[in-house]
């Protein structure tokens, strides 16, 4: 956890300092930077979820899972390139 959030401080200045210094192409890539480490989090709580479905010997929702996952994908997919 302490790990996470030192991370998410150095993202949010370097994000700031290369607003502020209007250099949109690093401020771009800070930006995706940003996005991937936002998407790791989203599937260390789907595979705790998958996790907890396995040990808690109740039948997984299905429906709810494959939902989860396909929104991840479109969010995926909606991304630009920032350049």
């Amino acid at each position: 956890m302490r790990g996470s959030l030192i991370a998410d401080l150095v993202l949010g200045f370097a994000l700031q300092l290369f607003q502020t210094r209007k250099d949109t192409k690093a401020a771009g890539y800070i930006k995706q930077l940003i996005a991937i480490k936002q998407s790791g989090g989203k599937v260390d709580a789907h595979l705790q979820t998958v996790a907890d479905y396995l040990q808690g010997g109740k039948k997984p929702n299905f429906g709810d899972l494959t939902a989860r996952i396909d929104s991840e994908v479109d969010e995926l997919l909606e991304r630009t390139d920032p350049e």
